[in-house]
């Protein structure tokens, strides 16, 4: 077989036309693998702290339980979590607020005594 230099002129071609595609519309490219961890692949909680974090969810007043597991449980946006509870984005903000601070107080309390150190 006799090579007269085409075949590497025409893989030179093909290469450069691939790299100026890819670069060009970059954002209708589909990417292959994650661009970071996967927020589904999280591990479960242990039983024990699940069955902690639920009785603090629990003792939070209705409205505010409502709130944090709508914006942070199931993701949606204030907007979103104020047109499903039928209320103003600024009484989901300080409903929130005011659940996340509860909980964290909650777990807080919770995890004192059964640390077992002492300092």
């Amino acid at each position: 077989m006799r090579r007269d230099g085409r075949e590497e002129a025409y893989a030179r071609t093909i290469i450069v036309r691939s790299h100026i595609d890819e670069t060009r519309r970059p954002w209708r490219r589909e990417r292959s693998g994650l661009d970071g961890p996967d927020p589904a692949a999280r591990e479960p909680l242990p039983v024990e702290e699940r069955t902690v974090l639920f009785e603090a969810l629990q003792a939070l007043p209705l409205m505010q339980r409502k709130t944090v597991l709508l914006r942070h449980w199931l993701g949606l946006s204030v907007a979103e979590t104020a047109a499903e509870l039928r209320i103003t984005e600024g009484t989901v903000k300080s409903h929130t607020s005011r659940g996340l601070a509860g909980l964290q107080s909650a777990l807080e309390t919770e995890a004192l005594p059964s640390d077992g150190s002492s300092r």
